[in-house]
C-alpha cells in the first residue's frame, strides 16, 4: 500500500511540474 501511494505522489507531482 505504501508503495502504490509513493507511486501516486510521484506521478501527481511529476504532473503538477509538468503544468507548471
Amino acid at each position: 500500500m505504501l508503495k502504490v501511494i509513493s507511486s501516486q505522489s510521484l506521478l501527481f507531482l511529476k504532473f503538477n511540474r509538468s503544468e507548471k
